[in-house]
């Protein structure tokens, strides 16, 4: 059994008047039930009460659950610390209680039964309030509960939290304190007011075993990516960017470390091969590093005339400027210059270009091609058209 502990000896002087004994009933076996459920999800373990009272109004009910809600939240299980959540399922069944001797009478949900009265008298005993394990519904829990539950008490300064610790014993613990030689544990199911009301690690950890089964009661290794402690053991590399080291544009992604390849940064870095701007830029002597992708490609000897252009119109008095773009792995060793399919010069060194006179030619259309050659006997070519102004 169970019922509201009281604070101090002194406590108990102030409620003379009152035949409160401070006895909480409890006994069952498990609350592996629907009465309280447990599902994890990822990192995040969620145990859900289930219940239903009787004989108050949704205002009274609503500040209990919060009351529940905020002492048992906020907590940590395992290695990795998965969060614990604890979540009321709450419905207002109305005036008829939900109690039938001592049970509860809504299928698979624990069931409370609010007296008008401040507090409850059970078998000549008074209570703020109670919890019943009961042999007939197996593991649920019936509760009768006052209106007094988290009332303040005389003498005891800060909040009541009565409440929570009646869910205590709906997560399937049991009562810290013994009334009669004044010893209440510093814990939520121990006392419930002041700095102590609240659950212990012990405690967390027990209604975890008591409600989850399997996958539901584990705390997955990778879990531990975000405690601020690298846990090498399972593979983590980082908790933050700055623990990334190895490497240039670092960031900490899933307790991973990963290297961002940024093409032109001046770093070879990931998957790159090469950097334009790295020195030395990281291509073998026939390869080339393109800016785009920073992979090194094989560069093929190739040329294109870029002045003039093609099919550009030529005034007669104008001199003319052959300019050219040569891609090569290789040194350019010679380059010749024709005019319809007419030798006019050959260079055999820089620059690679080539000027004359348009008046030395006949106005009309005229084939300009040029041939350049590599130390390796390479060559490539490229042709352009233009037209001699009259």
């Amino acid at each position: 059994m169970e019922s509201l502990q009281h604070n101090k000896s002194n406590v108990c002087k102030l409620f003379a008047f009152v035949a409160i004994f401070i006895i909480i009933l409890l006994s069952f076996a498990s609350l592996a039930s629907a009465e309280t459920t447990c599902k994890r999800q990822e990192c995040t373990i969620t145990i859900t009460l289930h219940i239903d009272f009787s004989g108050t109004d949704n205002a009274t009910i609503q500040k209990w659950v919060q009351d529940i809600e905020s002492i048992w939240n906020g907590y940590t299980f395992g290695a990795c610390k998965c969060d614990v959540k604890v979540k009321v399922d709450w419905r207002n069944i109305g005036t008829a209680s939900c109690q039938s001797n001592y049970s509860s009478t809504s299928t698979g949900r624990h069931c409370i039964h609010v007296s008008n009265a401040t507090h409850v008298t059970i078998a000549g005993n008074t209570y703020r309030g109670i919890m019943w394990g009961t042999s007939k519904s197996g593991s649920s829990l019936a509760g009768y509960w006052g209106t007094s539950m988290n009332s303040p008490l005389p003498g005891v300064a800060g909040d009541i939290h009565d409440a929570a610790h009646e869910a205590g014993h709906m997560l399937g613990l049991e009562d810290e304190y013994n009334a009669s030689t004044g010893t209440y544990a510093p814990n939520i199911m121990g006392r419930t007011w002041g700095n102590d009301s609240k659950p212990t690690q012990a405690q967390i950890d027990a209604i975890v075993a008591n409600n989850c089964k399997g996958d539901n009661a584990k705390c997955p290794e990778y879990c531990c990516c975000g405690n601020d402690k690298i846990e090498k053991n399972v593979g983590e590399e980082c908790e933050k960017t700055s623990d990334c080291t190895a490497g240039a544009n670092p960031m900490c992604i899933s307790c991973k470390c990963y290297y961002i390849d940024i093409c032109g940064d001046g770093n070879v870095t990931g998957k790159e091969e090469c950097d334009p701007n790295a020195e030395p830029e990281g291509c073998d002597e026939d390869e080339k590093c393109n800016p785009k992708t920073c992979l090194c490609e094989e560069v093929n000897l190739t040329v294109k005339i870029t002045e003039p252009d093609d099919g550009e119109e030529i005034e007669q008095d104008e001199v003319v400027t052959v300019e050219l773009d040569i891609e090569s792995a290789k040194d350019i060793v010679k380059v010749e210059f024709y005019i319809d399919d007419e030798l006019e010069e050959i260079l055999e060194k820089e620059p690679w270009q080539w000027a004359f006179e348009a008046a030395d030619y006949e106005p009309g259309e005229h084939d300009i091609k040029v041939i350049v050659y590599d130390e390796d006997d390479n060559e490539a070519e490229d042709e352009i058209e233009i037209e001699i102004l009259e």
